[in-house]
């Protein structure tokens, strides 16, 4: 969403070097418009630059909008450092102080950027998954957020996004371009705020830092509407609004599939079409389709073909190379675990659900599962009670969470492994549970 902001202004001081040399701008996951990768691998570049400039013209036009960008870029520095500069004009230190607040208040006005994508897709009626502010991930929920510590790999050469999927029964494209438009739109806003808010305040300390925040919004909001790829292979907020104007919207069986699920769609009945052309794609598409696949099985409790997976993830992961794998590693455990699941009610044996199985990074982000294989291991040694709090607590995470099939398919696992163990606990003793 947001591009790499470098300072390439002559040395005005180590701190401005800092700021500006490093990748930082905060960047929408393409996965919601553009791109068919999943939130954990890097973006496809090819797929994404895609308006017809190629060669030496795409190669022009590239570095001219760089040019834009930094010139946007160094123009606001220029202004934010010296209202900075006022604000500490009393002391020997103005310069220093100056730059200081500039750098320090990047930030907050990232905050305010990934803030104005959050709320325009939410207003648009989309779904939102992650956001990421620095190194802080946010998972939202149906009621609250979960958050943990996650600093964004470097390659990325982003300070945040926002993972959203549009709402298959609204039109994408609107929705595409609330999301785009919220994140300078928050920043343009809020600048325009404390620049009449500063320009009518006494000169003084607090008004000058006033516009020097302004100052650092405006520098984030018109940047990014500049039309360009980042050198972390995303695209800023004006090639991906460019690109919603021109109607070249991602229709991709990936993000078909993904917003279906996200808006309800359990994987039973999902497009078996749309599900065929993951597989036929390079990896790692065909491992998402397992998913799909495996998913659909224990909707239909059909644990034996959800368990012969297993063959199928080898022979996946035996193509794929190490850093695919260390990429998709979220992604692996699951379907690990899941089969794991499977297997172990179809031979009655839970040593194969092992402490080990799910790393905790993973079962954070599927709060859900490692639960439900809990209270497996406790069905199957006979501790139907525990089994029982087990469930309950497997529900509620997946009641709260966004993915609106999720409860759906975990309400009909939990019913068709109660029929394969023969057990007499129902949904009213596991809401009983969750209430005691």
């Amino acid at each position: 969403m947001d591009s790499k902001c470098s300072c390439v202004a002559m040395r005005l001081a180590q701190i401005i070097q800092y700021v500006f040399s490093r990748p930082r701008l905060s960047v929408r996951q393409r996965s919601a418009s553009l791109d068919e990768t999943d939130a954990a691998m890097p973006p496809h570049v090819a797929t994404v630059f895609s308006l017809r400039w190629s060669g030496w013209r795409g190669s022009a036009i590239s570095w001219l909008a760089r040019g834009v960008q930094i010139l946007v870029m160094l123009a606001a520095s220029i202004v934010g450092i010296g209202f900075g500069m006022a604000a500490f004009s009393d002391s020997a230190g103005a310069l220093a102080g100056g730059l200081l607040l500039w750098s320090a208040l990047y930030y907050p006005a990232m905050i305010v950027h990934e803030l104005g994508h959050y709320f325009g897709a939410r207003r648009a009626g989309m779904a939102v998954l992650r956001m990421q502010l620095g190194a802080i991930e946010i998972v939202p929920q149906r009621k609250g957020f979960r958050w943990c510590w996650s600093p964004l790999k470097k390659q990325w050469r982003i300070g945040g996004y926002v993972l959203a999927f549009a709402d298959p029964g609204l039109p994408k494209r609107k929705q595409i371009i609330a999301l785009v438009v919220g994140g300078p739109g928050a920043n343009l806003a809020v600048a325009a705020v404390l620049a009449l808010a500063g320009w009518l305040s006494p000169p003084q300390g607090a008004g000058w830092a006033w516009m020097v925040f302004a100052a650092m919004n405006a520098c984030l909001g018109l940047a990014n509407l500049v039309p360009r790829l980042g050198k972390g292979g995303f695209p800023s907020d004006g090639l991906t609004l460019l690109r919603a104007l021109r109607h070249r919207i991602d229709n991709s069986s990936y993000t078909r599939l993904v917003s279906l699920s996200v808006f309800g769609c359990t994987a039973d009945r999902l497009p078996d079409d749309d599900i065929a052309a993951l597989e036929a794609q390079a990896l790692p598409m065909p491992l998402v389709a397992l998913w799909y696949r495996m998913k659909a099985d224990q909707n239909k409790g059909d644990w034996q073909a959800a368990a012969g997976k297993q063959a199928a993830l080898e022979a996946l992961l035996l193509s794929m190379d190490r850093a695919q794998t260390t990429q998709l590693a979220d992604l692996i455990a699951c379907i690990r675990t899941e089969i794991a699941f499977s297997q172990a009610i179809v031979t009655r044996d839970a040593t194969v659900l092992a402490d080990d199985l799910l790393p905790p990074k993973t079962a954070w982000h599927a709060p859900s599962l490692w639960p439900r294989c809990l209270a497996l291991r406790a069905a199957l040694a006979g501790d139907v009670e525990r089994c029982v709090a087990s469930l309950a607590l497997s529900k509620r995470y997946a009641e709260n969470a966004v993915d609106r099939a999720l409860p759906i398919s975990e309400q009909m696992i939990r019913a068709f492994m109660a029929e394969a163990l023969g057990h007499a606990w129902n949904e009213r003793a596991i809401d009983a549970s969750r209430t005691a």
